[in-house]
């Protein structure tokens, strides 16, 4: 009897996992249908598409191509552009150092950065390492600086000392990436070596993120990487510059590809940890996704005229809401 049950329960087991099996078939079906409908109705050259689940990948595949002339097909090695999503990588660098005892969150800008200058005195005298990763510091956007011009970070900082302040500290959302170059000079000074070097020393190399680029313009010299397209309504797709601006680095310009930024989703929802390696303390980790911005309801991020989503807030380097009240 007992070996009856055994045998049973077995076959139960099987059962279940052939059910499961079917129904994640299924569900890929029609996630990888969604995609390609999306890539023909957007006119995308090519992209890859990640899902994690429960601490593991359940969905991982590349379409498209990286060059339209070329037509070399991407694959989990070609690097993409990481844009703001930089931020975040940022966000978790400084907090490793504030797991260090290197510096704190409050610290003030002026005595890790000696040279950090705005507008206004009080400003000035009263920025904290935190509030350069809030966008709520004062002062007006003036990514012109950066998009117009290539010069040096120092000299991009020195120069946005004369962008206006247009709302009292800590008393508006402006998005800011210039205070995302100022992060990273701090992570620079504090660690004694270049913010890229820290983040592929503290981060990429844990998490495995072996072809993960700091510098976009790196790129070039690592290979296997997709060229930039512009839709316009009549020539069709129209390859771009990459415009890419390695002075601002830390506000937007990691290049990963699908296999590293598979392993960095998984340390995300993972809670910080890695195949048992934790980068930072469950206390920073929780901090990094606390909303220290509240937001409004519209205008903040374009995806909200499509989820209309009931909050916004940002997190350090992370915009927040909900989707259908989740």
């Amino acid at each position: 009897m007992r070996n009856r049950f055994k045998v049973l329960l077995i076959l139960l087991t099987i059962a279940l996992n052939q059910s499961l099996l079917g129904q994640q078939r299924a569900n890929h079906k029609k996630l990888d249908a969604m995609i390609v409908k999306g890539m023909e109705d957007w006119k995308i050259p090519g992209l890859a598409a990640i899902v994690v689940k429960g601490g593991k990948v359940v969905f991982q595949e590349t379409y498209g191509v990286k060059n339209l002339d070329t037509k070399e097909k991407i694959d989990v090695h070609t690097l993409f552009n990481m844009a703001s999503t930089t931020k975040a990588v940022v966000a978790l660098a400084m907090g490793i150092l504030v797991d260090e005892g290197k510096l704190n969150w409050d610290d003030k800008v002026i005595d890790h950065l000696p040279y950090f200058k705005l507008s206004d005195p009080y400003l000035t005298s009263d920025a904290r390492v935190k509030d350069l990763f809030t966008h709520n510091l004062g002062i007006g956007n003036a990514d012109a600086l950066w998009i117009v011009d290539s010069t040096s970070t120092k000299e991009t900082i020195r120069k946005f000392q004369h962008a206006k302040k247009t709302y009292p500290l800590r008393g508006g959302f402006t998005y800011q990436n210039i205070m995302y170059a100022v992060a990273g000079e701090i992570i620079a000074s504090v660690s004694g070596k270049p913010w890229n070097e820290f983040v592929k020393e503290r981060i990429f190399d844990p998490l495995e993120m072996t072809r993960t680029q700091a510098l976009a313009e790196d790129i070039f010299s690592a290979g296997n990487y997709v060229t930039p397209y512009f839709n316009d309504p009549e020539d069709g797709l129209v390859e771009v510059n990459y415009g890419f601006a390695d002075q601002i680095g830390p506000a937007g310009m990691i290049c990963s590809t699908p296999h590293d930024i598979s392993n960095y989703l998984r340390f995300l929802v993972n809670k910080g940890v890695y195949q048992s390696d934790t980068l930072v303390k469950p206390k920073t980790f929780k901090y990094l996704f606390e909303p220290h911005s509240l937001l409004g309801t519209t205008g903040i991020y374009p995806t909200n005229a499509i989820t209309k989503p009931n909050w916004n807030t940002y997190g350090l380097g992370w915009f927040q809401q909900d989707y259908k009240g989740h």
